[in-house]
């Protein structure tokens, strides 16, 4: 077999492989996360909910929870709705940005999913400079979908 061969098959490969990736952490994250744990600058603002859940839309659009404009921990606000997107650094590291008019949600996230090692599902955590969610998702059955969530995690460790 001829070397350049090979090397442009890996390349191509590569390429390929690599693009795929952020298609493959949108198709994960896609769907409804519930909060297990939420900080904003190292405080728990769980209380400070009215509710404990992302909606993560396939266009792009995302519910978030309103924040009591009576919490001292994080800023208040009445928003619930935004944008995201994922991006993936040359480094390998994947990130969700999160943009919206609620202060304390707007932000870049490093994004890593990982299982629950008591029932299987998929977990994810978003860290930020402000803040760090624990959330999870009961969309991936992990006796079916288990495959796609180990690669999940694969690719985001």
């Amino acid at each position: 077999m001829n070397i350049k061969y090979i090397k442009v098959t890996l390349f191509l490969f590569g390429t390929v492989f690599y693009g795929c990736k952020p298609d493959m952490i949108e198709r994960g994250i896609i769907g409804k996360w519930s909060f297990d744990q939420i900080t904003y600058n190292d405080s728990n603002i769980m209380s400070c909910l009215y509710n404990n859940m992302f909606t993560f839309k396939r266009d792009y659009e995302l519910e978030l929870p309103e924040i009591s404009n009576y919490c001292e921990k994080a800023p208040g606000s009445e928003i619930v709705n935004g944008r995201w997107k994922i991006l993936v650094k040359p480094d390998k590291r994947a990130y969700v940005y999160i943009k919206t008019a609620n202060k304390a949600f707007n932000n870049k996230y490093q994004i890593t999913f990982y299982k629950d090692k008591g029932n299987g599902m998929l977990k994810a955590v978003l860290n930020s400079k402000q803040m760090k969610i624990i959330m999870r998702t009961g969309s991936f059955n992990p006796e079916y979908q288990g495959d796609i969530i180990d690669e999940l995690i694969k690719l985001t460790n």
